[in-house]
């Protein structure tokens, strides 16, 4: 059960999963959908007051994806105090500019997948053989 989960914000991320960016399209498809990643990863998924654009609660690992407003100083004061206030529930947050995606997602693959065994080790989840 996860006690972040905001209902009140239900109907937003399901709008939201319907119209996700062609970057978030892109990830999605070909990097976190039907567990590619190992993972469980949910699509615009609410908690406490924000909506996360990607998260895997095993992993308690957010995934936000920033497009070009995320160079205003308005929004990157915004993202820095979701970040905190996600960091405080636990879960980490890890950026991912909208350009890598589109450029190079072989390394933003990589790069995640790297992420997500750190976030394991950090988590005491690494595989015990």
């Amino acid at each position: 059960m996860n006690h972040h989960y905001n209902p009140k914000l239900k109907l937003r991320a399901r709008k939201l999963r319907n119209t996700m960016t062609k970057s978030e399209v892109l990830l999605w498809k070909h990097v976190l959908r039907n567990s590619q990643s190992g993972e469980a990863f949910k699509r615009q998924r609410p908690m406490d007051w924000f909506i996360l654009d990607f998260y895997c609660h095993r992993l308690k690992l957010a995934i936000e994806v920033d497009g070009f407003t995320h160079h205003f100083e308005e929004t990157h004061i915004k993202d820095k105090r979701k970040d905190g206030k996600l960091s405080k529930l636990g879960v980490a947050v890890w950026r991912i500019p909208t350009d890598r995606i589109f450029n190079d997602l072989d390394t933003v693959k990589r790069e995640l997948y790297q992420r997500m065994e750190e976030r394991k080790v950090e988590l005491g989840l690494e595989d015990k053989l």
